[in-house]
């Protein structure tokens, strides 16, 4: 299903004959690289395609991992990078005082 950007949310599907688990997390993922890259211009188009997909559901068999939900793990990576950025700034700025 294209979505305007170039992307297509249909899953190949000669690889999901193969490793289903593993394609599906690894698609998932990079939705997810994508929309947290240091380029803002492909963001919206990520979340589009994340939204389109929806919940991934991935069976780890009897581990703890988890497969995030895209579109929810793009906003949670750039909340922590703001925190973290702003943060920085506030230890660089009592460490060197302008001036």
């Amino acid at each position: 299903m294209p979505d305007g950007s170039g992307w297509t949310t249909t899953w190949p599907s000669p690889y999901n004959q193969v490793e289903p688990n593993r394609v599906r997390h690894e698609m998932n993922a990079v939705v997810v690289a994508v929309g947290v890259r240091p380029a803002p211009e492909l963001r919206p188009a990520a979340k589009r395609v994340a939204a389109a997909i929806g919940k991934v559901e991935v069976d780890h068999g009897q581990t703890g991992c988890r497969t995030p939900d895209a579109a929810s793990y793009i906003d949670k990576v750039l909340a922590y990078r703001s925190r973290r950025t702003t943060r920085a700034s506030a230890t660089t700025l009592s460490r060197h005082p302008p001036g």
